[in-house]
């Protein structure tokens, strides 16, 4: 699998971003930079978990969902610690959402981020009293 066949080898064996590939060789370097000698041999690839999908609604509702139905998501808001995602939760400010999924049979998905940018629901909305006698 060198890198000049890398990407139909890649495609042969199925594999996705994320996935953990198991390969036997022998040390080599080119140009200082570590490598596999000739005679690489492919042993075993084990899947990654689907990467979940973080959705900012404008309502300031963020979603996460993940392409397996039994897939556990892990969240957290900003640089908080990760949690279990239950269900869709609401943003009271401009948030990056972090998260990354786990189900039976993968390995651990990549982490994936986005920023979710908060909307005003009051935003462009003006409130007028009209006063037409001094207050009592």
């Amino acid at each position: 699998m060198k890198a000049a066949e890398g990407g139909a080898a890649i495609n042969k064996l199925g594999l996705s971003l994320g996935d953990q590939l198991t390969a036997q060789g022998y040390r080599s370097s080119y140009n200082g930079t570590p490598q596999m000698a000739q005679g690489g041999v492919y042993v075993s690839h084990i899947d990654a978990c689907t990467a979940p999908v973080i959705t900012c609604n404008p309502d300031n509702v963020v979603t996460i969902t993940c392409a397996e139905d039994d897939a556990q998501i892990y969240f957290k808001r900003d640089n908080g610690e990760f949690e279990k995602y239950t269900e869709p939760f609401e943003i009271t400010a401009t948030t990056v959402v972090t998260a990354y999924a786990t189900a039976a049979g993968f390995i651990k998905s990549i982490t994936v981020s986005t920023k979710c940018e908060y909307t005003d629901p009051n935003a462009g909305t003006k409130y007028f009293v009209k006063v037409t006698s001094a207050p009592s």
